[in-house]
């Protein structure tokens, strides 16, 4: 089962599992606090303008580059581009900027590898890319009690980690994995996609909702 991009955190609540990787203490004096503000030049509150050029300057591409479109449900607008080798020798990323449904301004960055945007990205790739990334986010300055690590999601994909900052901004990285088709190796699941999302308000995210007793 896929993992929606955007704001669908409920299954980070479920039971731990069993860690995946070693892991890393968490390092409360590498830097005076962890800051989640965006995504390189992106940062929550841009403009659509804003963005792209960031977009343009972060990955030197054009802006008819950029791919836009909308969710007809929660009424957001997306920014994407495909940027190979976001981490060394990580394979093609898909990264896409949510820009909110009232404000109109950045709200989520979502960072995406997977065979389906480029099929170099193997199940190998896919770990080595989280176990990098794991380790990048456990060194730096999150308050202990705002982290949480390897956590098994309801469709056995696993969160690596999740931090909050400061103002509630979340950084959560997710990999993606299903089950061996193999009946021998029923147990057994293989990495699927990575996703990494930069979530500014994941209480209150700025999307579209029916009114309380509108039905």
């Amino acid at each position: 089962m896929k993992i929606p991009a955007q704001f669908m955190l409920a299954a980070l609540l479920l039971a731990p599992a069993a860690p995946v990787f070693a892991e890393t203490p968490v390092d409360t004096e590498a830097h005076a606090s962890a800051l989640v503000d965006g995504f390189r030049s992106a940062s929550f509150g841009m403009t659509e303008a804003d963005v792209r050029s960031a977009i343009s300057k972060d990955f030197k591409v054009k802006n008819d580059v950029i791919v836009s479109t909308d969710n007809s449900v929660e009424e957001t607008h997306t920014l994407s581009v495909e940027v190979p080798d976001l981490l060394p020798n990580g394979g093609r990323a898909k990264v896409t900027y949510i820009l909110g449904a009232k404000t109109k301004k950045l709200i989520e960055v979502n960072i995406t590898w997977a065979a389906t945007t480029d099929p170099a990205v193997t199940a190998p790739t896919l770990t080595r890319n989280a176990e990098l990334l794991s380790n990048y986010f456990r060194a730096q300055a999150f308050k202990p009690d705002a982290v949480q690590t390897n956590l098994m999601l309801n469709n056995g994909s696993l969160l690596l980690f999740r931090g909050a900052d400061a103002k509630g901004h979340l950084a959560v990285l997710i990999l993606e994995s299903e089950a061996s088709a193999d009946k021998a190796a029923a147990n057994k699941r293989t990495p699927k996609s990575l996703l990494l999302s930069y979530i500014a308000d994941p209480k209150n995210p700025d999307v579209f909702k029916l009114p309380a007793g509108s039905f």
